[in-house]
C-alpha cells in the first residue's frame, strides 16, 4: 500500500470515526433535550450540536449544546411573561423621571449596583447551586443589567403603597407605566422579561430542573456543556427572598457578554454542572468568527459608568424608549437588508403609556408638574403623555 492509499485510507478511518461521533452527540443530545431540557423549557432553541467549544477547544467526549440567544428560549416556561397586556409600572423619583425623558431611555444597573437587597441572585444560586464561588457569582451580578417593575394592575390597591413609600419618594416621588411591544419579543438578543418568584416553595421547580441535569449527567456520564448553562443564573434573577413578596416585581434583564467567558476563564474551566472539565479538552488551532459586515454593531451589551451622590462608582445599559436611535444606528451601520432586520427585531419595542404623581403632591403641585412633564414630552419623545394622580390620594 503507497502512500497516497494510506492517505486515503486515514481519511476514511476519519470519516467514519466523525459520522459514528457525530451520531453519537445527536442521540445524546436528543435524549438530553426530551428528559432534562424540554419538560422544563419546551421552546429551548438551541444552534446546533456539535463537539467544539469557544476558545478553541474540542471535547474528546460528551457535546457541546448551545442555546440561542434569543428570548423565544423561555416561551411557555414560567420564566416568561405570560399575560397579554405588557403594561407595568416603574417607581422612582421625578428627577430620574425627568432624566430618563431627557435621555430618551431607562437607565438598567447591574445587580452588584443595586443595594436594596444584599442577598441579590445569592438567594437562589446558594440553594440550588452551593458549589458556586463568590468570585463567579460577583462576576455574573456585574454581567446582568435590571429595569424593576411592577404588575400595573397593582398600582392604586393598598399593596400600592409599600411601593410608593419604598421606591416612589414616599408618595412625593412618579409611577411610570411602561408598555412593552409583543411583536419581537421571541428575538429580544440576551434580554428577557419575567415575573420574580419569591421564597424557598417557589425554588423547587428550579431545583428539580437542576437536579435533573446532575442526575442526567451522573446516569449516562458523558456531559453535555455549554453556553445554555448561563440560563441557570440568569433564572437565578428571577427568584428573590419572601420577605419581597409585596413588591409583585416583574423584572427585564440584559445579560453583557456570554457564559464562556465567566465561566470558562483562561484555562481554568470553572463549570457549574460538571467537574474536572480539563480532562475533556483538546486544545484546538485558534480562530474568529464574524457577522461577515464590517459594521460595529454589536449586541453584547456594553455598560456606561457613573457616580452616585456618595461616590460610589457604578455601571448601567440603558432601554431606550425612542427605539428610532437603535434602528438609525443600524440603518446607517449595515448594509445588508437581511442582517438589518433581523438586528433591529432583536430590539425591544417599549413606551411610556402614562405617568402617575405620588400621593404626597397638592393639587398646584400636580398642576406645575403636568406642565414640565407636557413640555419636556414634546420637546424629547415628540408627544404628549397622559399623566394623572395616583388613586392613593383619595385617603390623604
Amino acid at each position: 500500500m503507497d502512500s497516497k492509499e494510506d492517505e486515503l485510507l486515514d481519511r476514511e478511518i476519519s470519516r467514519i470515526i466523525f459520522e459514528e461521533k457525530k451520531a453519537k452527540i445527536k442521540k445524546l443530545v436528543d435524549q438530553y433535550l426530551k428528559e432534562v431540557i424540554y419538560p422544563f423549557f419546551p421552546n429551548f432553541n438551541y444552534v446546533k450540536p456539535g463537539d467544539i467549544i469557544q476558545n478553541s477547544h474540542r471535547l474528546l467526549f460528551g457535546a457541546v449544546l448551545d442555546y440561542s440567544y434569543t428570548n423565544d428560549s423561555l416561551a411557555d416556561s414560567d420564566y416568561y411573561y405570560a399575560k397579554d397586556d405588557l403594561k407595568f409600572i416603574h417607581y422612582t423619583s421625578i428627577s430620574n423621571l425627568l432624566n430618563i425623558i431627557r435621555e430618551k431611555s431607562f437607565r438598567l444597573y447591574s445587580l452588584s449596583s443595586m443595594k436594596a437587597d444584599p442577598k441579590e441572585l445569592h438567594f437562589a444560586v446558594n440553594r440550588v447551586l452551593p458549589n458556586v464561588t463568590d468570585k463567579i457569582l460577583e462576576q455574573w451580578k456585574n454581567n446582568v443589567f435590571c429595569l424593576s417593575l411592577t404588575e400595573n394592575e397593582i398600582e392604586g390597591t393598598s399593596d400600592s403603597f409599600e411601593l410608593w413609600r419604598n421606591y416612589g419618594e414616599k408618595g412625593k416621588g412618579v409611577g411610570i407605566v411602561v408598555k412593552f411591544s409583543d411583536n419581537n419579543r421571541f428575538n429580544w438578543f440576551n434580554r428577557h422579561l419575567s415575573k420574580v418568584y419569591y421564597g424557598e416553595e417557589n425554588l423547587l421547580r428550579f431545583q428539580k430542573f437542576v437536579d435533573a441535569n446532575f442526575d442526567f449527567f451522573t446516569r449516562v456520564q458523558d456531559p453535555i456543556i455549554g453556553n445554555f448553562q448561563e440560563l441557570i443564573l440568569n433564572i437565578c434573577c428571577f427568584h428573590k427572598t419572601q420577605i419581597h413578596k409585596t413588591e409583585h416585581e416583574v423584572r427585564y434583564i440584559e445579560t453583557k457578554g456570554g457564559f464562556l467567558d465567566k465561566i470558562y476563564p483562561n484555562e481554568n474551566f470553572d463549570s457549574i454542572l460538571c467537574e474536572d472539565l480539563p480532562k475533556m479538552f483538546v486544545r484546538l488551532k485558534s480562530h474568529k468568527t464574524t457577522l461577515g459586515n464590517s459594521s460595529d454593531i454589536n449586541f453584547d451589551i456594553k455598560p456606561e459608568i457613573d457616580i452616585k451622590s456618595n461616590g460610589e462608582i457604578v455601571f448601567f445599559s440603558r432601554l431606550y424608549i425612542d427605539r428610532r436611535i437603535m434602528v438609525d444606528k443600524i440603518e446607517t451601520d449595515v448594509s445588508c437588508p437581511h442582517l438589518k432586520k433581523m438586528l433591529i427585531d432583536m430590539i425591544p419595542e417599549i413606551e411610556i403609556d402614562e405617568i402617575i404623581l405620588g400621593h404626597q403632591y397638592s393639587e398646584k403641585e400636580v398642576e406645575d408638574i403636568k406642565i414640565v412633564i407636557n413640555e419636556l414630552t414634546n420637546n424629547h419623545l415628540g408627544k404628549a403623555i397622559k399623566v394623572k394622580q395616583t388613586e392613593l390620594k383619595q385617603f390623604f
